[in-house]
């Protein structure tokens, strides 16, 4: 504390109650404090602090009344925005699907495999056999 913080005073009980710290001085007793202090306990300069944490959000949050996403024509989630027309989740209208290296998680729940995939699931079949069509097997002899 400098001393050009100081200020010295006579002691009452009030601030005896806020734990400043008695002094002797010039043989007069009295209490030191800082320049801060001085406006009696708790500082009624400055405002009072509540029991809780400050409550933030009433006045904003309450204006909040409006989606701002809907339901996606292409991925079905609830990701595409009114105002941008963008998908947050799969990049519609874009021609092809949003995807990042970043999300390598996300790749993987989005990747061929893990749909129905009605084309893909003929094609090794068809390739074992030269990817024929128009023909017939041939019948094989009834055994005797």
């Amino acid at each position: 504390m400098a001393a050009a913080d100081e200020e010295w005073f006579r002691p009452s009980a009030e601030y005896l109650l806020e734990g400043a710290t008695i002094c002797q001085r010039e043989s007069s007793v009295g209490i030191r404090v800082t320049s801060r202090e001085l406006h009696g306990p708790a500082s009624r300069s400055e405002p009072q602090q509540p029991e809780k944490a400050l409550q933030d959000g009433t006045s904003s949050f309450g204006k909040r009344h409006s989606k701002t996403h809907t339901q996606c024509r292409r991925c079905g989630r609830r990701s595409f925005h009114k105002q941008h027309k963008t998908c947050a989740a799969c990049g519609y209208p874009a021609a092809k699907t949003r995807s990042y290296e970043w999300g390598a998680k996300a790749k993987r729940r989005h990747t061929t495999g893990t749909g129905r995939m009605r084309h893909l699931k003929d094609v090794p079949r068809r390739f074992k056999n030269g990817f024929r069509e128009g023909t017939v097997a041939t019948r094989k002899a009834v055994a005797a």
